[in-house]
């Protein structure tokens, strides 16, 4: 059983991997050969440079990534990601579906025009993958306790480096392009970056602000989440929670580092009497 709850988990991550992976690479297909408005007079490179400046397409290639990361590491050397690793790509996503969905599609200007392969695409990198991504997150969370006071000492930074990061490039890109007088609907992909509106700058710093704040807020609102479930299911993962009232299983591996054993309790038990009797008997002797 426990073999069969590993697979299903296996082609869980497999399945989100393949579907993230063809509609990204579809999008770019259809970004180069079928550009639609703007781009449509802009270059093939300025299409890709334009397809990549997306913080959506950006964090669907990490959370790609990080399941393409999960899978080798899990089959091949019987590891997974680090905790920080797991933690900033969970968080990435999330920003994602939540500026997208409770901000930017709200923008009548951006749901209007959609085809029926867009709106799939839509729903697929900013809800599907999302959602798969923050499903994995919870079922390996709990195996241990974050120290949350120590968070913002290194990770919390290091985890906000690369959205910081993003928001740096993407405003001297859009400066450029604005300075070489390219089309204005190009210079920056989301309309509350652009600078040059009335107001710009005000409102770029509320939403780097309000965006910044959510970024913190998430990491703490999973290591919370992390806790929780270490507190209540006693340092085994959601998953392994899930073994045992889904599937029935009652025991857990040997902690052998690389190695796949499964050894009842029960062996286990007797195995730690017997040491505990060896160790007993020596005792006795030395006393003698």
């Amino acid at each position: 059983m426990l073999k069969l709850n590993n697979k299903i988990l296996f082609w869980f991550r497999l399945s989100a991997l393949l579907v993230v992976v063809f509609f990204l690479i579809s999008d770019l297909v259809l970004t180069i050969i079928n550009p639609a408005g703007i781009n449509a007079d802009l270059g093939y490179a300025e299409r890709v440079s334009n397809y990549y400046a997306f913080f959506t397409t950006q964090s669907n290639y990490i959370v790609a990534a990080y399941f393409l990361g999960y899978l080798f590491e899990s089959k091949f050397r019987n590891t997974r990601p680090s905790d920080v690793i797991k933690l900033a790509v969970v968080t990435y996503i999330t920003v994602t579906m939540l500026v997208f969905w409770f901000g930017i599609f709200t923008n009548t200007q951006t749901n209007t025009s959609y085809s029926s392969y867009e709106w799939i695409s839509t729903i697929i990198l900013h809800l599907v993958i999302p959602f798969c991504m923050i499903l994995s997150y919870i079922l390996t969370a709990g195996e241990s306790q974050y120290n949350i006071r120590n968070h913002y000492k290194l990770s919390l930074w290091l985890i906000l480096a690369y959205p910081v990061l993003y928001f740096v490039v993407i405003l001297i890109r859009g400066i450029f392009r604005q300075m070489d007088h390219r089309p204005e609907g190009t210079w920056f992909p989301y309309f509350f970056l652009n600078i040059y509106q009335p107001n710009g700058i005000l409102i770029l710093a509320l939403i780097f602000i309000c965006i910044l704040v959510l970024f913190v807020g998430l990491q703490y609102i999973y290591l919370w989440i992390n806790n929780m479930l270490f507190r209540r299911n006693k340092g085994e993962t959601l998953n392994t929670t899930v073994n045992k009232k889904v599937f029935g299983i009652n025991t857990k591996p040997l902690p052998i580092k690389n190695e796949k054993v499964f050894i009842p309790a029960t062996l286990i038990n007797l195995n730690k009497s017997y040491v505990k009797k060896i160790a007993d008997s020596k005792n006795e002797k030395n006393v003698k």
